[in-house]
């Protein structure tokens, strides 16, 4: 349906240019009837530098080390606890999210996604708010002492209404999420949880990431995952031997584009530690 109104759009606006002047000079208004260009998608998650990525794999090998494999066989999924906020700026928003079923969509694709890793959510507790300034982005440690569910190990997820008023955030973010630490800090314990924007688990012209890989991606890091281009065409620099070097983000979704020099191109790249849309 989307196609089909695009292509009408782009049809009228076509007849409207052609009669653009008048036989008798008049001008015509032109009016552009095609939706607008699509925002990229861009995570305001914190870039690591040599020492945080140091502490940050050896978080991980003392995660990864201290679980019995003997415990588990290959069927079992490593479960975890999964609180979902919903933060809307105003009733009206709120509404419409409730409607669009934004926590039953988020939740349902993590785990779709995740699966294949080993990996299962349980929805513990969810809940509805409205709140101006939380619901952009601001005052995220406040948010999460009155929200927050769990401790450190639990996952929180806030879907928000943006990331306009977070301070520093890029402004096309769709979300962020906190990397984890071997001895968290206060403020990380004050946050410790994803902010995604609800619109991407919706889908419509004001995203190209509706179908809730946004929070994929985002969780991602809350598991200790970077993106495929950190530390751009330096051999592993994103902590995960299989992926190639990588220049820069990939934005929507090509069919191919470039590596790094004396790498092959990146065919179908889609990774959803990077930017590809969905």
């Amino acid at each position: 349906m989307r196609t089909v109104a695009t292509a009408l759009a782009a049809a009228f606006l076509l007849v409207t240019t052609a009669e653009s002047h008048l036989p008798g000079g008049s001008p015509r208004v032109v009016v552009n009837l095609l939706p607008p260009p699509r925002p990229k998608f861009e995570c305001a998650s914190k870039n690591l530098n040599a020492t945080e990525l140091r502490q940050l794999q050896e978080v991980l090998i003392k995660a990864d080390t201290s679980r019995n494999a003997n415990d588990r066989s290959d069927t079992d999924l490593w479960p975890v606890k999964t609180h979902i906020h919903v933060v809307a700026a105003s009733w009206d928003e709120l509404y419409r999210f409730q409607r669009e079923g934004v926590i039953d969509t988020q939740f349902s694709r993590l785990n779709r996604d995740y699966a294949q890793a080993g990996i299962k959510f349980s929805l513990r507790s969810s809940g509805w708010y409205v709140h101006p300034t939380w619901a952009h982005g601001q005052g995220e440690e406040q948010m999460q002492q009155a929200l927050g569910k769990g401790g450190y190990d639990e996952l929180n997820i806030y879907l928000i209404s943006s990331l306009k008023m977070k301070p520093g955030a890029p402004t096309t973010a769709n979300g962020y999420c906190s990397i984890p630490e071997s001895t968290p800090s206060h403020k990380s314990l004050a946050f410790h949880g994803c902010m995604v924007m609800a619109e991407t688990t919706i889908g419509d012209y004001k995203v190209d990431y509706g179908m809730g890989r946004v929070g994929v991606h985002e969780v991602g890091h809350w598991f200790g995952l970077l993106h495929t281009f950190e530390g751009g065409c330096v051999p592993d620099a994103d902590g995960v031997p299989d992926t190639p070097p990588q220049y820069g983000q990939t934005d929507f979704c090509p069919a191919s584009r470039p590596s790094c020099p004396g790498y092959p191109d990146l065919f179908a790249p889609y990774n959803i530690m990077d930017y590809a849309g969905e």
